[in-house]
This record gives structure tokens, sequence and C-alpha cells, in this order.
């Protein structure tokens, strides 16, 4: 550890690959009492093994250990919770899922809504996330998966519309995990399974639709699309393309 403070997160990694059981008390002593040096790390480094910890088999119980010892904090640098990332993990071998580092992250974070800034965004800069995954991370935590009841028939078509399928399927296994549901829970399985197969709904018109009702160009069309979008979310998304153009001549009438 004197040599490379690296050897903290090393030595947890190595339990969570390889060990069995409770970590080897002397070697924990040493990480214990020289964790606050994991705070002059690069956050590269950190971010490469903290990764590699996530993905590794016993990462929830060696997670938990790095929490009770006040480790985690160091490595994070803000307060987690560890028991939805046990209940991810439990999900997604009973799901079949490959574990994923990034999305077991974002499970130590809470919400954003019960935060500001949001802790994905300090996280992200603490570990130089790559944008790609600042991005995903960030949207994972940004809250529940739905802003209307799940048994909503048009609940999952709206989440997909305004998600997107990998973003919503975060979101699903997140708030899956933090309510402690059983991994078999049969509502959240076919959430889930509903997600990963329904097409993303397209909003039937376009600013070129706009346009052709002789609106000139400019900030009106995007108004007038805007409260169409909303009129169609709030409709439960029809498809029928003549009803559509009609409320959006209304609509073009009076925005």
């Amino acid at each position: 550890i004197g040599e490379d403070r690296l050897r903290i997160l090393r030595f947890f990694r190595f339990n969570a690959e390889y060990g069995h059981g409770a970590p080897d008390r002397s070697g924990l002593a040493a990480c214990v009492a020289a964790r606050s040096a994991i705070r002059s790390l690069s956050g590269e480094r950190v971010r490469a093994e903290l990764l590699r910890l996530l993905a590794a088999p016993r990462a929830p119980a060696m997670l938990a250990v790095m929490a009770d010892t006040a480790i985690l904090p160091e490595v994070l640098g803000l307060d987690a919770e560890v028991g939805p990332l046990a209940a991810l993990a439990a999900l997604e071998q009973t799901l079949g899922r490959a574990p994923d580092p990034l999305l077991r992250l974002a499970s130590l974070l809470p919400p954003a809504a019960d935060q500001a800034p949001p802790a994905a965004i300090g996280l992200a800069d603490r570990l130089r996330l790559s944008l790609e995954e600042q991005r995903r991370l960030t949207a994972a935590t940004a809250g529940p998966p739905f802003d209307r009841p799940v048994t909503a028939p048009d609940a999952v078509d709206i989440a997909l519309y305004r998600l997107g399928p990998a973003p919503l399927a975060d979101r699903l296994l997140l708030d899956w995990a933090r309510a402690a549901d059983p991994p078999d829970h049969p509502a959240r399985t076919a959430t889930l399974q509903a997600a990963a197969r329904r097409p993303v709904p397209v909003m039937p018109v376009r600013g070129a639709d706009v346009l052709a009702l002789g609106v000139p160009p400019g900030p009106r069309v995007g108004r007038i699309l805007a409260a169409f979008e909303t009129w169609w979310l709030n409709s439960g998304l029809p498809q029928d393309l003549s009803a559509a153009r009609r409320r959006l001549a209304t609509l073009a009438a009076i925005n």
C-alpha cells in the first residue's frame, strides 16, 4: 500500500474475484488504516479498478465490507447504500444478464430527485468517466422509470418514447433493486420484457407537417410541435394520421 495506494482497491477486487469468506484481517486492517490515501489517486485509476471490482462475483459482499469500514465513501466521495447493489446482482443472475459494472455503480447512488445537484454528476467527474458513461449514469439515476402508474396501458410506450429502450431498462432494473422486490416478481418481469419487445413509438407528425399548414419557419413551429406532443402523450399515443393532422391544425390556429 505504501508503494501503490491503489492496492487498497485491489485487495477488495481480488477478494471479490477469487476469495472465499471474510477478507484477511491484517490486510483489511492495513486498508482501513490507509483509507484516506485513496483521495490522492487519479480518477482514471480508481475508475478502472472500481469497475473491475463491481463486475466481480462477490462484489456485493466486498462493497458491504468497504461501506462498513468507511472505505467506500473515500472511493466515491459520498455515502452509498449497498443494499440495492446486492439486489441488482441477484436480479442479473435470475434474469440471465451479465454483470453490468456501470449499472451496479448507479445502484450505489440515490435517485437524482433526492439531491441537488445529482450525485451522478459529481461521481462521473471524480472517476473521470467517459461522456457516454456519464450520460448513462446520469440517465439511470434520474428518477423512476414511469411518470404515471405502471398499470396504465400506455405507461411502457410513453417511457419508451421519452427514454429509449436501453435507458428504460436501466431505470426498470434500478427501481426493481431499490424496491427489494424478489428477482422473480411477475409484474416487474413482465414490464421489463414488454419494454424490450415493444417498438419505440413515433410521433405521427413532424415539422414538415406544421410548415404544410402555412406556418412560417421559426420558433412557432417548435411551440406547435411541443403542444401536439403534450396532447399526443396525454391521449395515449394515437397513431391515426388523419386525426393527428386535424389536431395539429387546431393547435396551429391557437399557438
